[in-house]
C-alpha cells in the first residue's frame, strides 16, 4: 500500500513539474497558427484583406498580433496570452 502511494506522489510530481504556463501554451498555439496560416496560403490568399486583417503581411505581424487578442482568428476579441 506504501508503494502505491509513494508512486502516486510521484507520478503527480513529475507532471507538475511538466506542465506549462497557461501564457506559454497560448503562445505556443498562437505560434502554430501563424505558422501554418503562413505555410499553407498562397501568396495571393495571403494578401487579401480578410487575411491581413486577421493575421497581418509577416509571419511576425501575426504572432504580435495574435499574442494580443489570440481569438481575433475567430473575428472575436479576447484576452492577451
Amino acid at each position: 500500500m506504501r508503494g502505491m502511494i509513494a508512486v502516486a506522489a510521484v507520478i503527480a510530481a513529475s507532471a507538475l513539474v511538466g506542465c506549462q504556463s497557461a501564457q506559454g501554451l497560448c503562445r505556443d498555439e498562437v505560434d502554430q497558427l501563424c505558422e501554418r496560416e503562413f505555410e499553407c496560403r498562397s501568396p495571393t490568399e495571403r494578401g487579401t484583406p480578410g487575411f491581413v486583417q486577421q493575421f497581418g503581411t509577416t509571419l511576425e505581424e501575426c504572432k504580435t498580433k495574435l499574442y494580443a487578442d489570440p481569438i481575433l482568428a475567430a473575428d472575436q476579441i479576447g484576452v492577451a496570452c
